[in-house]
């Protein structure tokens, strides 16, 4: 009866361990995720989805490097979107950029790692581009 008890115990103790980790990992897709789908992105408008940008950036996790995150597919729309736009334009939907490098704006996907959001200004005009380290 004791083994019993004891074997009870420890496969709860063992399922109750399994489910909390897997909350974590729904919690850590969770930050990531926009309140907009990927088909709603081009027509919200832009400074609502500067708005979410930021909002996803503040509540980043380590889940929001996986390439097709939220976060990373409304940096990508923002980045288009901001092609022709000025710097207070950029700044105004974006927030202030994560860096400044020889006169660029540099958005941070995951920090200096491999890739990152940059918009340079010829002739005032924003033009974005990714720069992909490992490609």
């Amino acid at each position: 009866m004791a083994k019993l008890l004891i074997t009870l115990s420890l496969l709860c103790i063992t399922s109750c361990c399994l489910a909390q980790n897997r909350m974590s990992k729904d919690k850590d897709r969770l930050c990531c995720a926009s309140k907009y789908s990927e088909e709603q992105l081009d027509s919200i408008d832009i400074n609502k989805l500067g708005t979410e940008y930021r909002r996803l950036k503040h509540t980043k996790c380590k889940a929001c490097d996986l390439s097709g995150s939220g976060y990373v597919s409304v940096m990508s729309v923002l980045g288009e979107r901001m092609n022709g736009k000025t710097a207070d334009q950029l700044i105004e939907a974006m927030g202030k950029p994560d860096t400044v490098q020889d006169g660029n704006y540099i958005y941070f996907w995951r920090k200096w790692h491999d890739d990152y959001l940059y918009f340079a200004f010829p002739q005032h005009k924003a033009v974005s581009g990714w720069y992909y380290a490992l490609e």
